[in-house]
């Protein structure tokens, strides 16, 4: 039987400056957002994937969210800081950690197993990669970083799952191999559909299309 819901909250410290949260400047704010979450959400887990997808790389023309980037260690010191803060108010609160890919980028800002409850990944597949990759399980594998991201020995969730508007039959298929893999799959705990237009380029809102829909509705119930 699967619970009623399990919130899966993604927290964004846009233009936040690190350095402030270590410091303490936030903890009043803090604390009593994790009280709120304890208060509304008393007897389940709740999913936190904090300053996500937080890496930079080389190739990266410019970062898309502010906090990318950061010092590793000022990355892992905050996370220790807020997790310490949340298990002292409710131990339900258990923490995602999400880069874009597991690479060796990523791993320098895993802040460590004790302070990690799952580890987790975006993997939208963009129309202009498309073609390099068959399937859901093959861009997972060979441009995300699965095998890197099983070595933390931690349950895995994928962040973000989607595939940009475009080839409606690909995108289709696209999404029958994301049900497909999950139930070969022991390692993924959860699989999260990224529903969200970005830009003109990376359309991977699929509530507008009826196919993709029923996919997405018939393969969740397979699921029970």
């Amino acid at each position: 039987m699967f619970p009623i819901a399990i919130p899966f909250i993604t927290w964004q410290p846009t233009d936040v400056d690190f350095h402030e949260i270590l410091s303490g400047s936030y903890d009043e704010y803090i604390t009593g957002y994790f009280e709120k979450l304890a208060m509304v959400c008393p007897k389940t887990d709740i999913l936190l994937r904090f300053a996500h997808e937080m890496e930079l790389r080389p190739q990266y023309q410019e970062s898309w969210y502010s906090w990318q980037g950061y010092d590793p260690q000022l990355y892992i010191d905050v996370w220790k800081h807020l997790v310490t803060i949340s298990r002292k108010i409710d131990p339900n609160i258990k923490w995602v950690w999400s880069p874009n890919r597991a690479d060796d980028y990523s791993i320098p800002y895993y802040p460590g197993d004790e302070y990690v409850d799952y580890v987790g990944l975006s993997v939208n597949l963009p129309s202009d990669k498309a073609p390099r990759f068959k399937d859901f399980y093959d861009f997972y594998r060979n441009e995300r970083g699965k095998e890197v991201l099983e070595s933390f020995g931690k349950p895995i969730i994928i962040s973000e799952a989607a595939f940009c508007d475009g080839d409606g039959t690909a995108r289709e298929d696209y999404f029958r191999s994301i049900f497909d893999w999950y139930r070969q799959d022991p390692s993924i705990t959860a699989i999260v559909f990224f529903n969200y237009d970005v830009s003109d380029t990376q359309q991977y809102q699929f509530t507008d299309d009826q196919d993709c829909l029923k996919i997405f509705s018939e393969g969740i119930q397979s699921l029970q």
